[in-house]
């Protein structure tokens, strides 16, 4: 084998490596509150482009609500705690069938 093949093979190698590893993800899903009002929660664990999904969110559900601030509560989507909180559970439904 030459040099060339063999370094063909390697790489063939880790692309075959890195789309295993892109491929295994789970998204964990919760309910939290926030000042008494119900959020529910997804938890992405594995490879996923967090700042790809942020765009998506801000995108599909519009700007990112601030948790912190206690004078806006219903806020409609956030991300804290490496977790994505929706005030409705049908935005975390959309956001489950999207990357999922």
């Amino acid at each position: 084998m030459t040099s060339h093949a063999v370094i063909n093979a390697k790489l063939e190698d880790i692309i075959k490596l890195i789309d295993i590893q892109k491929g295994r993800h789970e998204l964990i899903c919760s309910t939290g509150k926030y000042f008494g009002e119900n959020y529910y929660t997804v938890k992405p664990v594995g490879w996923f482009n967090w700042i790809e999904v942020e765009l998506w969110c801000e995108q599909t559900f519009g700007k990112m609500g601030d948790i912190w601030d206690p004078r806006k509560p219903f806020i409609r989507w956030t991300a804290n705690d490496a977790m994505f909180w929706f005030r409705e559970e049908k935005d975390r439904e959309w956001f489950i069938l999207r990357w999922s």
